[in-house]
C-alpha cells in the first residue's frame, strides 16, 4: 500500500535527521507534501498508485541519503563545537550514570560471591575465602564500574555530537570513538593512581573500550535487559545475606584457635645484634610505625644503657615476609626497599616507602647496621604490615618491566 511505503519512508527520515524535533517535523512535512505532488502527477499520467510512490521515494532517494543532504548546508564550525560542548555535558552525566549503575553490581556480586565462597569453604573444611590484602583486586573492580560508565557514555556521545552539528550519528560515530577512546585511556593508564596489580592494570587498560562497545552496540542494556540485570543483582544480595549469616553461625561454633609464631627468618637478613645489658634484650625500649602520606614512619626509643655508636650506615629495610608482616620470606635475600635511620639523641626515625614494589603484599620492617667488624646486623625487628603498589597502571608496567 502507498500509505505503508510512506509512512515507513518518513519514519526512518525523522529518525535519522539530525535537526531539533520542531524543525524535523517541518521538514518531514515538506517531504511528505513533496512526496503527494509528485505521486498526483504520475498518475495522472497513468501510472500505478504503488508504482508512483516508489518512483517519487526513489527520486529522492535513501531516508538516510535525504537527510545526509538536507542537513549539509546547516553544518558549520560553530556546530561542531557546539556539538562537542553536548557530547561532553551528556556524555559525562551518562557516565556518572554508569559508574554508580556499575558500582552498584560489582559491589553486590563480590559481596554475594565473598559471603558464599567463605560459607562453602567452612562447611567443606577448605578455607576458601576471597579476602585479601591486595587491594589491586579493589581497584580492578573500581574499574570495570569505570568500564561501565565508559559504555553508557559511548551509547550519546555520537548522537548527541551529531545531532547539535547537523551530521548524521552514523557518519560522526567512528570519529567520536577515533577521539575520544585515546583521550579516556590516557586518562585510566597515566593519570589514575590507585593500587595496582596485574588484574587491575589490565582492567584499567580495557575499561575505555566501553566506549566503543556503547557507541556500535547502543541496545545491549536497553530497559528490560537492565531491571532483569538489577533483579539478579537483588538476588545475589539475598543470597550474599544468607551466606553471610550462616558463615557467622559456623564461625561462632568453632574453637578460636590461638596461633603460634614461627621462627622470623631474620638469619636471612643477617645476624642480630644483641645490647650487652642485664635489663633486656632489645636494643629499643619502643618501636612503631605508622602511614604519613605515601610512605612508611619508623619511629624507635633506644632502651637504657643502649648505644649504637659503634654502628654506622643505619637503615630501614622493608623486606617481603610470608606471614602477615611477621616472618621473612627466605626466596628472597635483600629487602624491597630502603630508607636511612636518623638519630637524634635517644629517639630514632625513618621515612620508607612500601608501595612502589609490584607484587609486594605483606612486609616486614628491620633496621640494620655495620659493626665494627664490617658485617651488617640485625638491631631491630619490630613490626610489619601489608600494602600494595599504587601508581598508574603506566607506573606499574613500567616497575614491572624494569624488574
Amino acid at each position: 500500500m502507498p500509505d505503508d511505503a510512506r509512512s515507513r519512508y518518513l519514519a526512518e527520515l525523522d529518525a535519522v535527521l539530525p535537526m531539533p524535533s520542531e524543525q524535523r517535523n517541518d521538514i518531514v512535512q515538506e517531504i511528505a507534501t513533496h512526496l503527494d505532488d509528485a505521486v498526483a502527477e504520475r498518475v495522472e499520467l497513468g501510472v500505478d498508485p504503488d508504482r508512483a510512490e516508489a518512483d517519487a521515494q526513489a527520486r529522492l532517494g535513501s531516508p538516510t541519503e535525504l537527510a545526509r543532504s538536507l542537513a549539509r548546508h546547516e553544518q558549520t564550525p560553530w556546530r561542531a563545537l557546539a556539538g562537542t560542548g553536548a557530547a561532553l555535558w551528556s556524555g559525562t552525566g551518562f557516565w556518572i550514570y554508569g559508574y554508580l549503575f556499575g558500582t552498584l553490581i560489582v559491589l553486590v556480586t563480590t559481596l554475594a560471591l565473598a559471603a558464599l565462597v567463605q560459607a562453602a569453604g567452612l562447611i567443606f573444611r577448605t578455607g576458601w575465602t576471597l579476602q585479601t590484602s591486595d587491594a589491586g583486586w579493589n581497584s580492578m573492580l573500581v574499574a570495570i564500574a569505570i568500564g561501565v560508565g565508559c559504555y553508557f557514555a559511548g551509547r550519546v556521545l555520537p548522537d548527541r555530537f551529531g545531532r547539535r552539528s547537523r551530521h548524521l550519528p552514523a557518519d560522526v560515530r567512528p570519529w567520536v570513538v577515533a577521539v575520544s577512546l585515546p583521550l579516556v585511556t590516557a586518562i585510566t593508564v597515566f593519570v589514575v593512581d590507585a593500587p595496582q596489580n596485574w588484574a587491575s592494570v589490565v582492567a584499567y587498560a580495557i575499561a575505555p573500550l566501553g566506549l566503543a562497545l556503547g557507541a556500535w552496540r547502543p541496545d545491549l542494556l536497553h530497559g528490560r535487559r537492565r531491571i532483569t540485570l538489577i533483579l539478579v543483582v537483588f538476588a545475589l544480595l539475598f543470597i550474599g545475606i544468607l551466606g553471610a549469616s550462616a558463615t557467622s553461625s559456623m564461625r561462632s561454633a568453632q574453637p578460636t584457635q590461638v596461633p603460634i609464631f614461627p621462627d622470623r627468618g631474620l638469619s636471612v637478613v643477617g645476624p642480630e645484634w644483641y645490647p650487652p645489658i642485664e635489663s633486656g634484650m632489645s636494643a629499643f625500649a619502643s618501636s612503631s610505625w605508622g602511614d604519613v602520606g605515601d610512605a612508611i614512619r619508623w619511629d624507635g626509643e633506644l632502651a637504657d644503657g643502649v648505644s649504637l655508636a659503634g654502628f654506622r650506615d643505619l637503615r630501614l629495610e622493608a623486606w617481603r615476609s610470608t606471614e602477615y608482616g611477621y616472618q621473612v620470606d627466605p626466596a628472597y635475600d635483600s629487602p624491597f626497599a630502603v630508607a636511612p635511620v636518623i638519630g637524634d639523641g635517644r629517639s630514632y626515625t625513618a621515612d620508607i616507602v612500601t608501595t612502589r614494589e609490584p607484587g609486594v603484599g605483606a612486609w616486614t620492617l628491620i633496621v640494620t647496621g655495620v659493626g665494627d667488624d664490617g658485617m651488617r646486623y640485625v638491631i631491630d625487628a619490630s613490626g610489619g604490615g601489608n600494602s600494595t603498589f599504587t601508581g598508574s597502571a603506566w607506573d606499574w608496567i613500567v616497575a614491572v618491566s624494569s624488574d
